[in-house]
């Protein structure tokens, strides 16, 4: 009776515990869209050390990418908090809370970020939705659902699914600064794959592998040079695409990856859906072209 109630103890300590956030080699694969081509690629993200500022150890990620909808877009330095996952910010010179894996729903607390044009502070709240748990590898690993709640006058906000050792799914630090709806450059938007010398690899089966890349036909651009776009972006209703070929068939994918519109045509009616980022897919049938706007209330 004693041995069983022993190992009993050791197994729920194990399945009740906190997992080390981003052992040092831990690697992350993402999506990378870009602005003005169907191309598709990837960018691998990935902690090679652990280095002391303030008298906090933490983790350094190599993130190296001026993404659009990414506000660290070199290091990422974290250090674990008892449930809490704490983040320096080089701008500030502070570290700030970025998640809570100890939180409950409906639990909230604020994130300080510089506004990129203007250099003044901005404030974003975090709030846990609905929490849940995940096994990965025979690990069970705490999930959130949770809403990043912006300044009015970003005109968005968005949702995440946030993973114990991974962060959120859309990118592990998933805040944004108020010009990446407008932005002309890159996107990250989705994890691929997670690997780490704990739980192993884990795969989102979001793409075929961690590395898979598609590069758009040079015989199928000399079919059609034009270059599509949509518009307005942000949009309230209506949104249209620019194109000389009818119909375009469209998919609407959320920030989850959830596919929730589908059709046909030279526009589509928005209005419907909660504020936020969103991905669209257009098909023409011998051409696809993913790209993403924003859906907000003027």
């Amino acid at each position: 009776m004693k041995i069983f109630i022993l190992l009993s103890l050791i197994f729920f300590n194990t399945i009740g515990s906190a997992q080390e956030w981003a052992p040092v080699g831990a690697k992350w694969h993402y999506d990378i869209l870009y602005a003005f081509s169907p191309d598709v690629g990837y960018h691998e993200v990935y902690c090679d050390s652990i280095v002391e500022i303030d008298g906090k150890s933490c983790k350094r990620i190599n993130i190296d990418y001026a993404a659009c909808n990414n506000y660290f877009s070199q290091k990422l330095f974290t250090y674990s908090q008892g449930d809490s996952l704490m983040v320096y910010d080089p701008q500030l010179g502070i570290f700030q809370m970025l998640y809570n894996f100890g939180a409950e729903p409906g639990d909230k607390w604020n994130y300080l970020i510089v506004e990129y044009f203007e250099g003044s502070i901005d404030t974003i709240q975090i709030q846990v939705d609905s929490i849940g748990q995940e096994y990965i590898n025979g690990t069970a690993l705490k999930k959130q659902f949770v809403s990043y709640t912006y300044p009015e006058e970003y005109h968005f906000n968005t949702q995440g699914i946030v993973l114990e050792k991974l962060g959120d799914i859309v990118f592990l630090a998933n805040i944004n600064t108020s010009f990446y709806g407008f932005c002309d450059v890159d996107f990250i938007v989705y994890l691929r794959c997670y690997e780490d010398t704990e739980i192993g690899f884990y795969s989102t089966e979001h793409r075929d592998s961690c590395t898979w890349s598609y590069k758009w036909g040079s015989s199928y651009k000399t079919i059609n040079e034009e270059n599509l776009r949509i518009f307005p972006n942000p949009v309230n209703n209506i949104l249209y695409f620019s194109t000389t070929e009818l119909p375009y068939k469209y998919q609407i994918f959320n920030g989850l990856g959830q596919l929730i519109l589908t059709g046909e045509g030279q526009n589509t009616d928005v209005s419907a859906l909660a504020e936020g980022l969103y991905i669209i897919v257009l098909d023409s049938g011998f051409k696809k072209t993913t790209t993403l706007f924003i859906r907000h209330e003027p």
